[in-house]
């Protein structure tokens, strides 16, 4: 299997194209390249970078490819740029080095075709990344929906994927750090690693559009990247992170915590514990464990078995967290008062053993001396127990039951369903986005946190919540954030001015 890549970076444009220069797509294109061919991470193996190139160059070397690639190879088409819509024939084009404006469909690659390529060849694994948006030549805006002709375009040929920086009237912004546009910033550093969210050691196409995404809004929450897929061919994989997968970091942890217990640094409590978290996916660790996780991670990198307990034993002081954080948190289990008897001869109580792989047992004199030292603490607690009432020959005690502090889990949960909210609103499931927008609305998780109340406010202007756009309903929750200092929803209001003052 081969993977292909055609990287197209146009910043010069001729007059009649009515286009403004460009300054990042030569940067793009070329740092992009280097990460797909990156040394123990790249996948890709025959790379065509077209920088400034004519559109008769680019249509030629797509063409080239497509022919070349088999069933089973991939191909991933990359455009940094200008797009352009042309109303009169209802297509969008990639403006290119020889662009004019009064003639698209000669000077310029339309999408119509490069989806009619696809579908002629054998090629079924096509993904397309666009760093442009569509803000229209001299100033023409696109009367269509443009995510709905994305779509669409997408929708004719199997097994592609379209993934694009922008959408509809957004702006893709063509500078970042580092030469690159924002969009592409985020790729490169996604296909680097940082979109390895489940630590598989592999950047999957999902788990990198989601990277993106999460970013690009979070640096500019104008500007919104789109997926559009067409019968998925599973997970494609198109990076190695660089990172040792679970397993593999399993399988070097393991000896390292047995050698622990054996010198009796950590508890077979711990050790069990520590074994089946590391054996977990790390996306089905729960709050509490995903901070036991990166405990363990911390003492087999530095070796520091006394401050890992230390920390062990405070996080297990916390509330228990069994499951991933989620809006609706069960209540924890309050310890209910118990009674315990004492009698002066206690009645021999049968051994149980903690048995750990690899683990000696302790020495038979340890055993007794333990025995020993725990009899006469028992003793001493009978004798000088203010709180004890003896009762003939039995002593009852009523032991000190723990205090819950119900205000602090109330809140803990709250702030818990929060977060998981903002979560889900930060993502593309629109189902879910309007489950988390409704609880979020509903005042049952207030007061609100000014990112929260900015992620509602774009819920209202998106339609997310209600039937359709809700202008009224947005411009208060963005003042509300502003007002609290978050500089997103600040930029939000400045873009919807018009619309609050109504």
């Amino acid at each position: 299997m081969t993977n292909y890549a055609v990287l197209i970076g146009n910043s010069q444009f001729t007059p009649e194209a009515e286009l403004g220069a460009l300054t990042s797509p030569p940067q793009d294109v070329t740092g992009l390249a280097a990460e797909l061919k990156a040394e123990g991470r790249g996948l890709f193996t025959d790379i065509t970078l077209l920088v400034n190139k004519s559109s008769g160059e680019i249509k030629r070397s797509l063409i080239k490819i497509l022919k070349a690639a088999g069933k089973d190879d991939l191909v991933l088409l990359y455009y940094s740029g200008h797009g352009l819509p042309n109303n009169k024939n209802n297509d969008l084009y990639l403006a290119t080095a020889d662009t004019e404006a009064d003639y698209l469909e000669a000077t310029a690659v339309s999408f119509e075709e490069i989806y009619r390529w696809i579908s002629r060849h054998y090629c079924k694994k096509v993904v397309i990344l666009l760093d442009c948006c569509y803000s229209g030549t001299a100033g023409q805006v696109f009367k269509g929906d443009l995510s709905s002709q994305l779509q669409t375009l997408n929708d004719k040929v199997m097994g592609t994927c379209l993934i694009a920086a922008a959408s509809n009237d957004q702006v893709a912004l063509d500078r970042a750090e580092g030469g690159y546009s924002l969009f592409t910033k985020h790729l490169i550093e996604g296909l680097r690693g940082a979109a390895d969210r489940d630590s598989s050691g592999l950047v999957t196409l999902g788990e990198l559009f989601h990277y993106v995404r999460e970013k690009v809004t979070a640096d500019n929450p104008t500007q919104v990247p789109k997926r559009f897929l067409k019968d998925e061919n599973g997970e494609l994989i198109l990076a190695k992170s660089g990172r040792d997968s679970r397993k593999e970091r399993a399988d070097k942890i393991r000896p390292y915590l047995y050698d622990l217990a054996k010198e009796d640094r950590i508890t077979h409590e711990i050790l069990n514990e520590a074994m089946r978290i590391i054996a977990k996916a790390k996306l089905d660790l729960s709050e509490l464990e995903t901070a036991q996780d990166a405990l363990i991670s911390n003492c087999y990198a530095n070796k520091d078995a006394l401050n890992f307990v230390r920390l062990w034993d405070r996080l297990e002081l916390l509330p228990p967290s069994a499951k991933p954080v989620q809006v609706e948190t069960p209540p924890p289990k309050t310890p209910q008062p118990t009674h315990r008897i004492v009698d002066p001869k206690p009645k021999p109580v049968p051994e149980q053993s903690v048995e750990s792989p690899n683990v000696s047992k302790l020495p038979i004199q340890k055993i007794l001396a333990f025995a020993a030292v725990g009899v006469l603490v028992l003793v001493a607690m009978l004798w000088f127990s203010p709180d004890s009432t003896q009762v003939g020959t039995t002593v009852i005690e009523t032991p000190v039951v723990p205090v819950v502090d119900e205000a602090k889990v109330k809140e803990a949960k709250r702030l818990a369903a929060i977060q998981h909210a903002k979560e889900v609103l930060n993502g593309d499931d629109e189902k879910q986005w309007q489950t988390a927008a409704q609880q979020l609305a509903s005042g049952e998780f207030a007061p609100l946190d000014s990112e929260a109340m900015r992620l509602l406010g774009l819920s209202y202007e998106m339609g997310i919540l209600g039937e359709a756009k809700n202008y009224a309903q947005a411009c208060p929750w963005y003042l509300q954030s502003a007002q609290a200092g978050n500089q997103k929803a600040m930029i939000q209001l400045q873009k919807l001015s018009k619309e609050c003052k109504k």
